[in-house]
């Protein structure tokens, strides 16, 4: 929306509205009912739709102390009561673990997404993407060897 089509809807507001010379005079219509606030078109007073109560808001509660510092408190509980040696190297699992492999028995065969639904251990799992290689020899009861979340078909067994 452009600048123009603000203004010319704000001045169709402006003109719906009564138009008050000060703002001890727009309250004064109303006796405290609404608020009055200066318009930025026509440069009166209008009265808000809102209440004029929010004055007298109740306060907010007192606010609570603050807790203790974490730097203040005993972290004995949470230490490592064992001090770690010095001249161990620490042990960095491969890079490639291998994933359990188990057997699953094809449910249909892959669809258009070279997907297979399977049973695995009493389960309908939808497979990754099947090989091309193995997709033909895929049919409903072939049981396949799986690894891997999602499953994926590694070899007919």
């Amino acid at each position: 929306m452009g600048k123009g089509r603000y203004l010319k809807a704000a001045e169709r507001a402006c003109a719906r509205k009564a138009r008050f010379e000060t703002h001890a005079a727009a309250e004064a219509f109303v006796a405290g009912r609404y608020r009055a606030y200066r318009c930025v078109v026509c440069g009166g007073y209008h009265l808000t739709s809102g209440r004029g109560d929010r004055e007298e808001a109740p306060s907010s509660p007192p606010k609570e102390p603050p807790g203790p510092r974490l730097g203040d408190l005993d972290w004995s509980a949470v230490l490592d009561p064992k001090p770690k040696p010095e001249n161990v190297k620490p042990v960095f699992p491969s890079a490639r673990q291998e994933a359990p492999r188990q057997t699953a028995r094809c449910a249909e065969p892959p669809g258009k997404d070279g997907k297979v639904l399977l049973v695995v251990e009493g389960r309908l799992v939808k497979s990754a993407r099947v090989d091309r290689a193995l997709r033909p020899s895929l049919a409903k009861g072939i049981e396949v060897e799986i690894e891997g979340e999602p499953p994926k078909v590694v070899r007919l067994t």
